[in-house]
């Protein structure tokens, strides 16, 4: 191999790119793709997927036996397969909404899965209180940026129809 006789730069960007192009789109859209907030297995499942083995176990009717704070106008809170809390009548939080899942049931005060909707703790929060044994005690929303709060007791949870 001889090399050139001129010596000059050449861009190697413009003679590949073309050929290259489609590539490097495909590659982007398979990156894209692999975000680990969204749950690309199971396509009735909108949260991140870091809430769904948090959530798994809590799924199903829970009847409200009482209201602590706030009113809560149905009897009963619905946890969802797909992530959906549907906690009153006029107060259901898409999975699709959900920013962050905190897992706090190693506390021993206020044990509990924390799903968060917004940014910081101001915005829409449901709080799933356990007991010791993880079973659902209590269940609370709450939006601090509405003055908002919420808070219920509930029974065992019957399964979902």
């Amino acid at each position: 191999m001889t090399p050139p006789s001129d010596l000059t730069a050449r861009p190697v960007h413009v003679r590949a790119g073309p050929r290259l192009a489609p590539l490097a789109a495909a590659c982007l859209l398979f990156v894209a793709g692999c975000d680990d907030d969204v749950e690309m297995q199971d396509d009735d499942y909108e949260a991140p997927s870091s809430c769904k083995p948090l959530l798994d176990p809590l799924v199903g009717s829970y009847p409200v036996t009482t209201v602590n704070e706030g009113t809560h106008d149905r009897s009963s809170v619905l946890v969802l397969p797909s992530g959906t809390i549907d906690f009153d009548s006029d107060r259901r939080l898409e999975a699709s909404e959900i920013v962050v899942c905190y897992d706090r049931t190693m506390q021993d005060h206020d044990r509990r899965v924390q799903v968060s909707y917004g940014a910081d703790d101001d915005a829409p929060v449901v709080n799933l209180y356990l007991t010791a044994d993880l079973t659902v005690s209590e269940i609370e929303y709450r939006h601090r940026n509405e003055n908002v709060s919420i808070r219920v007791d509930v029974g065992m949870a019957a399964p979902l129809p």
